[in-house]
């Protein structure tokens, strides 16, 4: 797969989830002021799993993002939901980014 046509279908699948009510339309912000109004799936309260040898199971929220719409996300940028409800990027889930989605966990 070309890494085009992976941003297409990524962009059409979150189109579809946000058309049925699974994805947000959201706000991004970067510190220095840019504003990005795209759509992100919001996962309150996703178990991450640790390391395997620890075996910690994290209760966090993520949200995941098109590269295309954000780029590469820095932390302490923030993101608002259509709720108006303000999540600040803590880091990225180097496991949950490809060449056209990153997924980040915001506090």
């Amino acid at each position: 797969m070309t890494q085009l046509f992976e941003r297409e279908m990524d962009a059409i699948i979150l189109q579809a989830l946000a058309d049925s009510g699974l994805a947000d339309a959201i706000t991004y912000r970067r510190q220095n002021g840019e504003v990005i109004s795209t759509n992100a799936e919001i996962d309150v309260n996703a178990e991450l799993m640790g390391d395997f040898e620890s075996g910690t199971i994290e209760s966090r929220t993520t949200v995941t993002l098109q590269r295309a719409d954000v780029g590469e996300p820095v932390r302490g940028d923030t993101i608002i939901d259509a709720d108006g409800n303000n999540y600040e990027v803590q880091d990225i889930d180097e496991g949950g980014r490809d060449r056209s989605i990153v997924r980040v966990t915001v506090k």
